[in-house]
């Protein structure tokens, strides 16, 4: 009986601690904490000719960058909303020869 009552007040400060973290990743996410490191990442520059790779449905993809966009234009039907502190790159599949915009955030810099 007493192995059973100090399991069950394990589990309940397990739930505690846990419901505890929850909040307080909450609370950060809310208030912006870890903001900057993603805002960081998406300061990632690419250039005209940079060989790069990105993750899409059928898996890694790699290819060129073929333009930098630096304003609102539209892309097979879309609308691309990229501005001076956010481009978007324009790429060539280096296999299919299929055009994709993406974000500096979703591509990997490769080595030629």
């Amino acid at each position: 009986m007493k192995l059973r009552t100090a399991v069950s007040a394990y589990a309940a400060s397990l739930v505690f601690v846990l419901a505890s973290t929850c909040v307080m990743a909450q609370t950060q996410h809310r208030s912006g904490v870890g903001s900057e490191k993603r805002h960081m990442m998406t300061k990632r520059r690419f250039s005209k000719g940079d060989h790069v790779s990105w993750n899409s449905e059928a898996g890694r993809v790699r290819g060129k960058i073929m333009r930098v966009v630096t304003s609102r234009v539209q892309f097979k039907g879309y609308t691309v909303h990229a501005s001076e502190d956010e481009p978007q790159y324009e790429i060539k599949s280096d296999k299919t020869d299929h055009i994709a915009m993406h974000k500096a955030s979703a591509l990997r810099r490769l080595a030629d």
